[in-house]
């Protein structure tokens, strides 16, 4: 009798393995991962130099994955040094483009950052400005 049961108990414990086997492993192995991140990105263009009191033309173009895209805020900051002495809403024009116009009082040397927020990520290039 004891025979008996310990064999059931045996099989018992087999097809119970045999059921939580990796089956569903190897189907899940098939599957492709199609949640692919792309970055977001920006051109940003800025005249590389400018004369003091002349008004002049920042663009950042907006992307992810070659397609052009509206953000959901873009501000152009305008820094020279540490010090921060503008930040401007820009201008969405179209196909992703926003732009602004400014006026650099001083001469010196300047940096432009875009700031840009869409679909759930943060891009900042900067581009230096000379102005004399």
């Amino acid at each position: 009798m004891k025979r008996i049961l310990t064999l059931l108990m045996t099989t018992l414990i087999a097809v119970t393995m045999a059921a939580c086997g990796n089956s569903e492993a190897e189907d899940h192995a098939m599957h492709e991962n199609t949640d692919e991140v792309h970055p977001l990105e920006v051109e940003l263009t800025v005249p590389t130099e400018v004369t003091a009191g002349e008004k002049v033309q920042f663009k950042a173009h907006v992307f992810m994955d070659g397609e052009a895209l509206e953000a959901d805020s873009m501000m152009f900051e305008v820094k020279k040094g540490e010090e921060s002495l503008a930040m401007i809403d820009g201008e969405y024009k179209d196909n992703g483009d926003y732009t602004i116009d400014y006026t650099f009082e001083e001469t010196g040397t300047y940096e432009v950052i875009a700031h840009t927020d869409a679909m759930h990520q943060h891009t900042m290039p900067i581009e230096a400005v000379t102005v004399k």
